[in-house]
Parts: structure tokens; C-alpha cells; sequence
């Protein structure tokens, strides 16, 4: 793979969703990877204290990034409820 495309999302965790937050991660993670065959990785993270998510995705090219941020599923809108 000679080029690819990184996208990094950071956000801030609500206050006592930290739990809540990381099922829906995880369900959209694995959402993800069943219907976006090209994307390459999908990796969710926590900070240590639970304050902090990041999402970091690989892409093949800009198609596949622009694929992935035009296509949101109801996981998408519940983990935008949880964190900011």
C-alpha cells in the first residue's frame, strides 16, 4: 500500500456515559466493518480516565473516507449524543 488516507476524531466524553458510549463504539465498529469493505481500519480508544475518545480510521483513498463520513447509521447519531 503505497498511499492511504488517516482521519483522527477526538471528543470529549459526557460525564457518566463512558459505559454507555463504548457499547455503542463498539456496535458501530463493528457496523463499520460489515458494510464498508474498503475501509482498511477502524479503531476506537479510550483515554485512561474516561474523559477523552478518539476514532482512527485508515482508508484506501479520499473515495472511501467520503464514502465513510456520507454514510451514518442510527450507531453514529447515538455516539454524537454521548460525547461532544
Amino acid at each position: 500500500m503505497d498511499d492511504f488516507v488517516a482521519y483522527l476524531d477526538t471528543s470529549e466524553v459526557r460525564p457518566g456515559k463512558l459505559e454507555e458510549l463504548k457499547t455503542a463504539m463498539a456496535e458501530l465498529a463493528a457496523f463499520v466493518e460489515q458494510n464498508e469493505p474498503r475501509i482498511i481500519s477502524y479503531t476506537v480508544c479510550f483515554s485512561e480516565d474516561g474523559s477523552t475518545m478518539s476514532v482512527l480510521h485508515f482508508h484506501p483513498d479520499l473515495a472511501s473516507l467520503e464514502f465513510h463520513m456520507k454514510w451514518r447509521d442510527p450507531g453514529f447519531r447515538q455516539s454524537r449524543r454521548l460525547s461532544r
